[in-house]
């Protein structure tokens, strides 16, 4: 893939990341989080990791992330031994508050650092959407 079709693959993957993370949200009735993904290439957020697995995807590293109220971002590196089109890697949850871009994230070749940005989801909107998993 030339440089020149890098930017417009980061904003497709970027939408189909957001995209299964929110059918992730909403389709399972035991979660009741929902939220979309920012996400920074080569950038990793260094001293919040709470937890570090390995992950068959970002996808799965981003729903992990779904599933602990605590987490709020989370780094994803590709391994290194596997193709590009594999997608597993190392998955690292964080915990914050605030963070400061120039002093907590740095470049880390080939690093996917993703933040939570959390959504209100009205009771009347989810059940248009799902209603099963809605009940009080």
């Amino acid at each position: 893939m030339g440089l020149e079709n890098t930017p417009l693959f980061v904003f497709f993957r970027g939408v189909i990341l957001l995209c299964a993370v929110f059918h992730a949200g909403v389709e399972s009735s035991a979660l009741s989080r929902s939220a979309y993904f920012t996400t920074l290439t080569n950038k990793q957020l260094k001293g919040f990791v709470v937890k570090r697995f390995e992950s068959p995807s970002l996808v799965w590293c981003s729903q992990s992330c779904l599933k602990n109220a605590w987490c709020t971002s989370t780094n994803f590196k590709p391994a290194p031994q596997t193709s590009k089109s594999d997608g597993k890697g190392t998955c690292e949850l964080n915990k914050h508050d605030v963070i400061k871009e120039n002093a907590h994230l740095q470049f880390e070749a080939g690093a996917i650092f993703s933040t939570l940005i959390k959504l209100s989801v009205s009771p009347l909107f989810c059940e248009k959407i799902h209603p099963p998993s809605c009940s009080s």
